[in-house]
């Protein structure tokens, strides 16, 4: 079969990622970089829960939005095969926010096989009743 020049190569695996999320982490990295501690980025406002505030507040599309265009470079990149974890919600809401945004991009095929997986370790939900923790 001629290609063209062109390289047939298996698509990979990422067995771990978040894919769904809101907002980024820079910020965390430069402190990083310069020395400071995780704990210090927290007391900052920095971290996981940055994080965990900017998706529960983000609607769904606008997480579609994003974590499509994260899937499509994915995609591009070789990728065919992506897990995908939950946890920046933590509640049982913000939890299946998320979990509906990754059954709407696997059914859109912008990743071609996408295992969902939840990741509840991330942080301890300030609310910790047990209607909030009711995905676990």
């Amino acid at each position: 079969m001629d290609l063209g020049g062109r390289v047939v190569l298996p698509g990979f695996v990422d067995a771990h990622t978040h894919l769904v999320f809101a907002g980024n982490r820079l910020d965390d990295f430069e402190r990083r970089a310069r020395g400071e501690s995780y704990e210090q980025i927290a007391k900052a406002g920095g971290g996981i829960w940055s994080t965990v505030e900017k998706t529960r507040a983000a609607s769904e599309a606008d997480l579609f939005g994003q974590a499509t265009k994260h899937a499509e470079w994915f995609v591009k990149c070789g990728t065919t095969t992506v897990e995908a974890k939950s946890g920046y919600g933590l509640t049982l809401d913000d939890e299946l926010k998320i979990l509906r945004v990754m059954a709407a991009i696997e059914s859109g095929n912008a990743a071609r096989s996408l295992c969902r997986t939840f990741l509840g370790a991330h942080a301890v939900p300030r609310d910790s009743s047990a209607a909030s923790m009711s995905i676990l």
